[in-house]
């Protein structure tokens, strides 16, 4: 029993960090101070669009939703106390990873435009 309870954690934290955000990854914040600015191919030094954040919102409410459709549309109401359990926290876990990876997106491209601005106004 203890070795399928630590299984079942083990796929919840491989399931979360499956589900990282996309800004975690794809966007790119601006050079620190001190650091030689690289200029990219599209002419910009870090990531100014918003499309990243904006998908880590959208999954913020649509990925954890469908976990908890999930628990009622496969299992029914004969769903295990442990298989709801684990079905809950997932959907939790997995929403706070892309909140929290959109709010650092958004962030990170607000700096990166004010860098820009910063060079252009120069």
């Amino acid at each position: 029993m203890k070795i399928g309870r630590l299984l079942l954690l083990l796929l919840l934290v491989a399931g979360v960090c499956a589900q990282g955000g996309c800004s975690f990854i794809l966007v790119e914040g601006p050079p620190g101070s001190g650091e030689m600015p690289v200029r990219r191919m599209d002419d910009t030094y870090c990531t100014e669009g918003l499309g990243a954040p904006i998908v880590d919102s959208i999954a913020t409410w649509v990925v954890p939703l469908t976990l908890l459709m999930s628990m009622y549309s496969l299992g029914g109401k004969n769903v295990g106390e442990m298989e709801a359990v684990v079905k809950l926290t997932s959907a939790l876990a997995v929403g706070g990873v892309e909140a929290t990876s959109a709010v650092w997106g958004f962030h990170t491209v607000r700096k990166c435009r004010q860098y820009g601005a910063r060079l252009r106004r120069d």
